[in-house]
Parts: C-alpha cells; sequence; structure tokens
C-alpha cells in the first residue's frame, strides 16, 4: 500500500499530483529546483540550463474555461486567453486554497531516483536530492511522480544548417528568447513554424526590417478569436467529437481545411503543410496571417545553407544581411535523474500505459505526469492523470498484467503513427475529449449522457453541446464536487465577465448587412471595413476642380503641401495643360506618410510601426498600380516609396486594427466608457469605474482641421464649424479658384477620392464624411469616366464581370472619359495577380483530393447551383423581363441596398443641384 509520494516538479502537473494524493489519503513530498511554484509559467529574465524557458509576451492559446482545473474555474474577471502572469496568479490561488505549499520543499533538485534494493518486495524508491547550498539528502518514498516537463532541452540541430559556423551574425534558440528588443531595425530569420516560432515571427516583425519565417513542411493556422469574436476552443464538443468519429477522415480534413482557406488560402499565404488538417495540432496565432499579408513576415522553405551574412533556401532563393537566426526548432525530452531501465522504449518513444505508467515495472510505483501533446490544455489532462494514478497508488484501479500492458503500449505507439504527423521530438499524442473520457472511465467519473439526459436534462444540454470543460468530470464519482454542476452553468458567464468593461450600443446593422456592402462592387477582403486614409478619391476630385476653373481661364495653380493630396492634385494640374507650383515645408514628398523621429509643430504624425489599413489595389492612384510585389497592406516607408516612384516616373517631386479583438480577448486591453476625470494616479470613467495606479495617459483625440494661412472666414461656419461646398470649396468664394483637398473621412481609400476629387465635388456637409463607391461613382459620372455597365457588358462582358463583381479600384474610372489611360483594362484583369504576387515565397505541396471527398464537394455545389438557378427564374419574372432598361435598374438597385444613408444622399443630391445653380448664377 502506497503512501508516501514523492513528486517532482511544481508546475501545473505538481500541482495537481500534489492535490490529488492528498485527496487518496497519502502524503505527498514535492521537489522544485526553482525558489517558485509554476514550472514553465514562472518567467526569468535571464533563461536557467534544464528548465523551461518562455518570453515576456507569452499569452496561454487556450481559452481559460478550457485550461482550468476541475473544481477550482478560473475568476471570472480574468481574460479568456491569460498572459503568463495571470496564469501564474491562478497557480498560487489553487495552491493556497488547497493548502498545497506546505508539501513543497524550494530550490531542491532531484539528482537521482533508483529502485530500492527491495523494490521486488516493496516497490519503494530512493530519492537523492541536492538543495541549494549543495548539500545531498537521500529519501525513500513508496511511489514516485515525474512532473518535471518536456520543454526543458533545447533542440538545436546545427549540424542541419551547412555554414553556420560563418554566419556572421546572432543564432541562437527559442529557448533563450525574451522580448524582440535585440530585432530592432534587423533583417531576421526565424526556423520554424510552431506556435514559439509563429509568436516570435510576429513579434519580432513589429520592429525588425524584415523577418522571414523558413518552415520545413508548413503548417495549418488557426485563431483564437472565432466566429462572433468568441473563442475558438468553444467548438470542442462532445457533439463535435462524435462527429469525428463517425465522418470520413478524408471528409473532415476536407471540411477542416475549406474552414480555415474561407479566413485565409494557406496555399496562396505559402502556409499549406504536406499533411491534412486533423494529422497534426495545427499552430494557433491570430497575428501571423494579417504579418504575412502586410510584407512584415515573409514565409520561405527550409533553410538549405549559410554562407556568411546570407542564407539560401532550398528553393534557391537567397536573402542577403542577415543578422539574427532564432532556431525555433523543439526541445529534446529526458528524465535525467532516472536510471535507463526504469523507462520503456516503443520505438524511438517513451512508451507508457495509458500515457502515465511505465508497463515494464514489477510495481507500479513510477508515473509520468503531463508528458502529452494534445489539442487541449495539459492542467486538465494532467489533473486527469494524476486523478487516475493515485487511485492506482492506492490499490482502487487494478491494472493488467506487465505483458497486456506492454501489448497496449505498442498499439498506442502504432495508432499515433498512423494518426498524426508526428516528429521524433514531440512526445505522446493525444486527443483531448478520447483521452479525458478514457481515463474518466477508468476512475468513474466519465459523465453518462443517457442518465443526464433523463434526470436532468439542461445539464444534459451543456455537456453535450457546450465546450469539454474539466468540470464535467467531477459531477459524479469518486472526487465529486458539488460545486461542478453550478461551475457548468456559469462557464460562459465566466467567458463574457471580461468583456464586460463597457456598455455597447445595438449597432445599427448586423454583421451580415456590413458584409453585403461590400459583396456588390466587391472589395479586397479587409477594404472598406473601417475608415481610414488611403489614395484614389483623391486626383478624381481634383479633376471637377480643374474643369470648374477652366471656364475662368485660370494657368498657375499653387498647391500646398506634397502628400498624396498634393502629388496628385500636381499631376492633374498637368493633364489639364496648367502650371502647377507644389509648395512643401518640409523636406521631401509624402505628407503624413513621412515618418520622422521627432514630431514636428503644425505637421503629421505618425509611428514606427503604422501601416496602411487599405489593401494596395484599392488605395493605389488610378493610373498607377502599385508594384505587383509589394505587400498587400504597406508599411508606412513602403507607401513613402511607392510616393516617390510616382513622382519620379511623372518628373515631379514635390480604426482597421486585425489586432485588437484578440488583444481584446486576451485580456491586453480593456474597452472602457468615456473618461470622465482624474484623481491623483487614477482615471474615473463614466460608467463610474475607477482604475488606479495609471502612469501614462495618452490622447489620440483626433486632429483639428486648421490652414493658418487662410483667413478663417473662408472655410468657417457661423458656429465655427467647416464648411466646404461639394467638401472642396470654401462657400464664400465668388469663383472657385481655392479648394481644399483630401480633407474627409471615408470608408474607403483616401487616395483615390482625392484624385477623383480633382475632377469632382461632392455635397456640402459639416461633417466631412462620405460613402466610398457612391462618392466615387458621383463624382465620376459628372467628370464622365463613370464605367457604363451595360456598355461593358455588351461590348466586353469579362471586364464587365471584373468591374461589376471585383473590387471597385481606381482603374475603373480611367476606362474612358476625359483622363482614359490605356492601360486600365489590362490593369484591372491583373489585380488578382499583383495581389498573390508577394505571397510566391514558398512553394506549397499539392493536396489529392479522394473521390468521396469530390463526390460531397460537387453535391454542395450542384445543390448551390440549383437555388442560384431558382433564384435566377424568380428574378428573370419580376426584373430582367423589363428589357435592358432593367439592367441599369438592377444595378442602381443593388447599390441601393447596400448603402445605409442611400435616402439621405439622394435628397442632399437635389439640394446640390439646386446650390450649384444658384452659385453659377451668382
Amino acid at each position: 500500500m502506497v503512501h508516501t509520494v514523492a513528486v517532482i516538479g511544481a508546475g501545473p502537473s505538481g500541482l495537481t499530483s500534489i492535490k490529488a494524493c492528498l485527496d487518496e489519503g497519502m502524503v505527498p513530498t514535492c521537489f522544485e529546483s526553482s525558489d517558485d511554484m509554476g514550472g514553465l509559467w514562472k518567467f526569468k529574465e535571464v533563461s536557467e540550463p534544464n528548465r523551461a524557458s518562455i518570453y515576456r509576451s507569452l499569452t496561454i492559446n487556450i481559452w481559460k474555461e478550457m485550461m482550468c482545473y476541475s473544481d477550482f474555474p478560473i475568476p471570472a474577471d480574468y481574460p479568456n486567453y491569460m498572459h503568463h502572469s495571470k496564469i501564474l496568479k491562478y497557480f498560487r490561488m489553487y495552491a493556497e486554497h488547497f493548502k498545497l505549499l506546505q508539501h513543497i520543499r524550494f530550490q531542491t533538485s532531484v539528482k537521482r531516483v533508483r529502485q530500492r534494493p527491495d523494490f521486488s518486495r516493496t516497490g519503494q524508491w530512493e530519492v537523492v536530492t541536492e538543495n541549494k547550498d549543495g548539500q545531498e539528502e537521500r529519501h525513500v518514498f513508496d511511489a514516485v511522480i515525474c512532473c518535471s516537463g518536456h520543454f526543458n532541452y533545447p533542440n538545436l540541430p546545427l549540424k542541419d544548417f551547412p555554414g553556420i559556423e560563418t554566419f556572421e551574425g546572432k543564432y541562437f534558440h527559442s529557448w533563450d528568447y525574451k522580448g524582440p528588443e535585440d530585432m530592432y531595425g534587423k533583417r531576421v530569420v526565424v526556423i520554424g513554424i510552431g506556435n514559439s516560432g509563429g509568436d516570435i515571427a510576429v513579434e519580432g516583425s513589429r520592429v525588425a526590417e524584415q523577418v522571414y519565417l523558413s518552415t520545413r513542411s508548413g503548417a495549418w493556422v488557426i485563431r483564437q478569436v472565432s466566429d462572433n469574436g468568441l473563442p475558438v476552443d468553444r467548438f470542442n464538443t462532445r457533439f463535435f467529437h462524435i462527429m469525428l468519429k463517425l465522418l470520413p477522415m478524408s471528409f473532415l480534413n476536407w471540411l477542416g481545411e475549406k474552414k480555415l482557406n474561407s479566413m485565409y488560402d494557406h496555399a496562396m499565404y505559402g502556409l499549406k503543410p504536406k499533411h491534412r488538417f486533423f494529422s497534426q495540432i495545427p499552430v494557433i496565432n491570430d497575428d501571423l496571417p494579417f504579418k504575412i499579408l502586410s510584407g512584415a513576415v515573409i514565409v520561405k522553405p527550409n533553410l538549405r545553407e549559410i554562407r556568411g551574412s546570407t542564407v539560401v533556401f532550398d528553393d534557391g532563393s537567397t536573402v542577403e544581411n542577415v543578422d539574427m537566426i532564432v532556431f525555433a526548432t523543439g526541445y529534446n525530452y529526458d528524465f535525467p535523474y532516472l536510471t535507463n531501465n526504469a523507462i520503456y522504449k516503443s520505438g524511438h518513444r517513451v512508451g507508457l500505459y495509458k500515457l502515465v505508467l511505465p508497463p515494464n515495472l514489477e510495481h507500479p510505483t513510477l508515473a509520468i505526469v503531463g508528458f502529452i501533446h494534445s489539442d487541449g490544455a495539459i492542467m486538465p489532462q494532467a489533473e486527469m492523470q494524476a486523478r487516475w494514478v493515485a487511485r492506482v497508488f492506492k490499490g482502487h484501479k487494478k491494472l493488467p498484467s506487465n505483458q497486456a500492458m506492454i501489448k497496449a503500449v505498442e498499439k498506442d505507439t502504432k495508432a499515433i503513427e498512423k494518426n498524426y504527423v508526428v516528429s521524433k521530438l514531440t512526445p505522446i499524442q493525444v486527443d483531448f475529449v478520447e483521452y479525458m473520457d478514457s481515463l474518466a472511465k477508468d476512475i468513474g467519473v466519465q459523465p453518462s449522457l443517457l442518465w443526464l439526459f433523463l434526470t436532468d436534462f439542461p445539464l444534459f444540454w451543456r455537456v453535450f453541446w457546450g465546450p469539454v470543460t474539466a468540470y464535467q468530470y467531477r459531477l459524479m464519482g469518486p472526487g465529486k464536487w458539488n460545486g461542478a454542476r453550478r461551475a457548468i452553468f456559469t462557464q460562459f458567464d465566466r467567458m463574457f465577465q471580461p468583456l464586460k468593461t463597457r456598455q455597447g450600443r445595438s449597432p445599427l446593422c448586423s454583421s451580415g448587412d456590413q458584409m453585403k456592402i461590400s459583396s456588390v462592387r466587391g472589395n479586397i477582403q479587409g477594404a472598406h471595413s473601417c475608415t481610414g486614409p488611403a489614395i484614389s478619391f483623391i486626383d478624381q476630385i481634383f479633376g471637377y476642380f480643374f474643369r470648374y476653373t477652366s471656364n475662368i481661364m485660370v494657368r498657375r495653380v499653387a498647391v500646398v503641401g506634397a502628400g498624396s493630396a498634393g502629388l496628385a492634385c500636381i499631376k492633374t494640374c498637368v493633364d489639364e495643360g496648367l502650371e502647377p507650383v507644389c509648395f512643401e515645408s518640409s523636406d521631401d514628398i509624402g505628407g503624413l506618410w513621412k515618418f520622422k523621429e521627432t514630431p514636428e509643430p503644425q505637421r503629421s504624425s505618425i509611428y514606427r510601426s503604422l501601416m496602411a489599413n487599405t489593401s494596395k489595389e484599392m488605395m493605389c492612384f488610378s493610373d498607377f498600380p502599385m508594384p505587383a510585389d509589394y505587400p498587400n497592406y504597406m508599411h508606412n516607408s513602403q507607401l513613402l516609396q511607392y510616393f516617390r516612384l510616382y513622382a519620379e516616373l511623372l518628373d515631379r517631386k514635390p480604426l482597421i486594427n486585425d489586432d485588437l479583438p484578440g488583444r481584446i480577448l486576451h485580456g491586453a486591453l480593456v474597452m472602457k466608457s468615456n473618461l470622465k476625470g482624474f484623481k491623483d494616479s487614477c482615471v474615473v470613467f463614466d460608467d463610474g469605474t475607477v482604475e488606479e495606479n495609471i502612469d501614462v495617459v495618452i490622447f489620440c483625440t483626433g486632429y483639428n482641421g486648421h490652414f493658418p494661412f487662410l483667413h478663417s472666414a473662408l472655410s468657417e461656419g457661423p458656429h465655427g464649424e467647416l464648411m466646404l461646398y461639394k467638401r472642396l470649396f470654401p462657400p464664400s468664394l465668388q469663383r472657385y479658384t481655392l479648394a481644399i483637398m483630401g480633407l474627409f473621412q471615408t470608408r474607403g481609400p483616401i487616395m483615390p477620392i482625392v484624385e477623383m476629387q480633382a475632377r469632382y465635388p461632392c455635397p456640402r456637409q459639416a461633417a466631412l464624411q462620405v460613402a466610398y463607391i457612391p462618392y466615387l461613382d458621383f463624382m465620376a459620372k459628372e467628370v464622365g469616366v463613370r464605367p457604363n455597365f451595360l456598355t461593358l457588358l455588351l461590348r466586353d462582358p469579362v471586364l464587365w464581370a471584373k468591374v461589376f463583381f471585383g473590387p471597385c479600384t481606381p482603374y475603373q474610372y480611367r476606362l474612358t472619359g476625359p483622363g482614359q489611360w490605356a492601360g486600365a483594362r489590362h490593369a484591372i484583369l491583373t489585380q488578382w495577380e499583383r495581389v498573390a504576387q508577394p505571397f510566391r515565397t514558398r512553394v506549397v505541396p499539392e493536396t489529392k483530393t479522394v473521390p468521396s471527398v469530390l463526390f460531397s464537394s460537387w453535391l454542395l455545389t450542384f445543390g448551390g447551383t440549383l437555388a442560384i438557378a431558382g433564384i435566377a427564374l424568380l428574378l428573370t419574372k419580376s426584373e430582367i423581363i423589363p428589357g435592358l432598361q432593367g439592367v441599369a435598374q438592377i444595378v442602381d438597385k443593388s447599390k441601393v441596398k447596400y448603402v445605409q444613408d442611400v435616402d439621405r444622399d439622394k435628397e442632399q443630391h437635389q439640394k446640390d443641384k439646386k446650390e450649384q445653380t444658384q452659385y453659377a448664377m451668382s
């Protein structure tokens, strides 16, 4: 009978092992080599040999409800994805609540664990420890639980990278990484696309000149922030698990990959791996796809060799002037305190019965807890392992013979090799729900779905359809917890609690309605999702200005400012035969996009990491496409380079945030109501809440529109508000010889609008807000450059399809009329090629689709086609029959549907016509 138990390590596995021993009436003694609990989750500025190490910004990628212990929920106000400091606090609360600290001996390392001479009779172990003073001590225990983890020994395979000895920069393993400070302004190569490699690449890209992510096999990448902004883990339900068992794996892989690729095409992004989706645990990273999209991270194939500061990849491509290489190449595992005969090997893996017990020992008194790899958190799985092994130690669970256990281990190994693509470095891999249920069944704590259905249907509903949280294994049997039912019923309350930091208003339209706005005359994904500056409105509005002024014989034009609006204005002046003179107060073009370390008075200022929040095809000037190899979302330095290319070619020189939802979910960012006031080091909000110990307050409160060189009467209304007729002309002018360009806010990019402003103005409103496509079309119609859909449909149906169903890029306004550009058609037909070009940095493997998947996809496609055909027939009767005149009506009708303020715009349009007549008469 086991009475005393040695627990090696006070990390998450060690803590729950102590508690499991106490629950079964045993006396545990935990040996922890450091001065604190937490194991992996105890951050230290300097990595210590043979100890797990984490970086400063590390946040767990498992939802808090799926990672907590089964009888101790994480506090409701803790973020859903917690920073390592929060996790450590949780462990401390857990240890204090269950009085575990008195059983832990800190700063005591285990040197040796050996079988006692009488092991065959007693099953006891001799444990030799060493304290911080170097003094050894011998102990005798009835059983030993090893909880020392598998992230202690970095795998640094330098021999696989010829020429590493010639590398002129710095290289190290991700185990030594603490933060991106040393990457500032450098060219960095990260080798390995696991969770650490992805995190380091993303974090480094915020400060590095360029980050290259090298991967041998690629990876499937999923997001933590799922539909409706909720944790993706909530889909790990019993229903989902049953579907995994019932449906063909080929179909499930196809379905999973289709879902992922609908978010971002893994093949196009260079991420697509050789293996299928369910063959390996995916990488979890919300930011990596956007960093690839913006060019901050470039995916490359495996690194073949190193030549000084140049690295060569398997495809023959090279990167020069590399300053740093980070090896995110995994870990080796070892139990240096155990003898070889204590560990059973199954192939090249450690063989463990139930993934806990070595099957070859005469007495089952040695256990390894937490030595697994799965799609779930280690905490509840280690807890289940500890509960199971504690009952084995106490004799409550009878084990099969050694031979039967060895046979079971070999069977598990073959199943792993068959079902998963895992490296030799990966510990034993399991399916979270299946493994938890397997151990729970042995213990007698697996929830009975039939019994719950008959006796407690509300609980059954939550257990079956809800996430498989650890509370389910405390509903019945040994270790039953009376609070388990309530914990299950309130788990979503705890999920929402940290998000309830600001009372939000009901939206005017649903997310579905917002998606519809971009579906007709669509946009490149994300291009119109929020207000923000971009380019091509600019040169069309100018065109109208110069046509207006040409009636009064304007010859010389002064352009104040050489930013994006100024550049477009200069070009339009030249196109109209005018003589522009541009005055720029700084030493360079670019305006807002010219970064300076120190802000200058009365000049726009941007931060170092600022990236354009509009895709390149939507924001370029209408007759000058962005270079194909430019990233789709550009850093300010690349945008400035584009302006220079634009200026040189023409011989002149004069709140989207992909990261925000994830940071809110992680708790790194807390949404609050309006700030009411300050008191000492506290800030008070309108809802009465108070935040203490505030160190810095940054006012991101916008800017005032001010023109110190103009008389205020020219542009200010009776109440001091900014007034511009057509968002262009000061209304007090008798002659339109002064225009203010680019002073508005829109859902789309500013550059195309300002380009269009040169050709047409828009309605007068004090709040200079415009709807992107209606405003562009409205101006373009007056200028005579709006694409004629009926003509395009009849003469060039291929181009019509691109214009009508594709993104509303500024090239469309160069197809016809004044300023027509011969390259516009080609620019439209090739815009998706320019979108894809920056991604072509790694050749991805092709996926062979099996017949069953082809049939399933064909069936879905056929069904969808029939549905569309039916809708088309209905439309034919109601709208298409009236003839060609109806085509134009359908186009107009489709636009009207997707612009919320269309009625107001129509009324405003009539007012503008009336005002225009009055101004013309005056």
